[in-house]
């Protein structure tokens, strides 16, 4: 069991990739990503509205899809 401390709100989703990287997304309009072995965020993205969902790629470990009620976003860790 492990606890991770940063987001200001509920968190609405999480997935975890290949690579035991942890995707969170939170009513405070954020995702955040961490690593199952350190409690410290590693990245965040700031969003206008809320996220509603979050999942990784299931062919390449450092691309995710987010959604709002927008649209889908995809984000790539290494760009």
């Amino acid at each position: 069991f492990r606890e991770y401390n940063g987001h200001v709100a509920d968190i609405i989703c999480i997935s975890i990739n290949v690579n035991n990287y942890i995707a969170t997304a939170s009513q405070d309009s954020t995702i955040k990503i961490w690593h199952h072995l350190t409690p410290y965020c590693l990245a965040q993205f700031k969003h206008q509205t809320q996220i509603v969902a979050v999942q990784w790629d299931p062919f390449i470990p450092d691309v995710f899809y987010a959604a709002d009620h927008q649209g889908v976003y995809k984000y790539d860790l290494k760009k």
